[in-house]
């Protein structure tokens, strides 16, 4: 999928918009920008990696990535989706406050259903100023992206994520010990050398995932925890 907004930053833009519509378009590897990145799920389900944290995106979602954050955006099979990405560099802030706020952000905003109806609107009037020509056009493109910005910190916030959730929800008593996932036990291995060896199976573990019924949509899941670590793998 071409990222036309990417391509207008990367030609020296302050901020830029696209929306895009999709089918199994799934990032392999996370990246980062020198800019920041708003991802505005329109219709569907989306999961995003941020740094050591995955979020689940449902439709009127957003999520923020701060400048020089790794992340990755990807779906489940044939799941179709829209999506709004507004790309801005962090001089277009036109406030210190909102600012440090937004360079701080690492949760999913999830706006009820009037804060929805005004942040599509104003999205819709940004992607429209964007293709205009007309007088004082980049200072309405900051105006409307600040706020956009205001509404969103406005929003109600999830900042767990499913893979510290996992983690918190997996302990691991003295390196040996693993089991349990969302309070459902799989297995307990007293063993070191037994767990390692049992948990190389992906098989033998997406089973226990799917079998315990959370399985089915996580595409990208913690494996094991030992000694407080955190193994990960894509699910082909």
């Amino acid at each position: 999928m071409i990222d036309v907004a990417q391509t207008s930053m990367a030609a020296g833009a302050a901020c830029a918009i696209a929306q895009v519509t999709g089918v199994n378009d799934n990032m392999s590897q996370s990246h980062y920008h020198d800019y920041f990145e708003l991802y505005f799920l329109d219709s569907g389900e989306r999961y995003h990696l941020m740094d050591d944290k995955l979020f689940k995106l449902q439709a009127g979602d957003c999520i923020l990535f701060p400048p020089q954050t790794m992340h990755r955006s990807y779906g489940d099979q044939d799941i179709a989706f829209s999506r709004a990405v507004l790309y801005f560099r962090p001089e277009t802030i036109t406030s210190a406050e909102l600012l440090h706020k937004l360079l701080h952000s690492q949760v999913v905003y999830r706006p009820d259903s009037q804060e929805l109806h005004q942040l599509r609107r104003i999205i819709y009037a940004m992607e429209e100023e964007q293709n205009s020509h007309l007088d004082c056009h980049d200072e309405c493109m900051q105006s409307l992206l600040n706020l956009i910005m205001v509404q969103l910190l406005r929003m109600n916030q999830e900042s767990t994520g499913i893979l510290r959730r996992l983690a918190e929800e997996c302990p691991v008593i003295n390196g040996k010990e693993i089991f349990t996932v969302q309070k459902k036990t799989f297995h307990r291995l007293t063993d070191s050398q037994e767990s390692m060896d049992f948990f190389k199976s992906r098989k033998i573990y997406l089973r226990m995932l799917r079998d315990a019924g959370i399985g089915g949509s996580i595409r990208y899941i913690t494996v094991f925890c030992m000694g407080g670590q955190i193994d990960l793998f894509s699910v082909k």
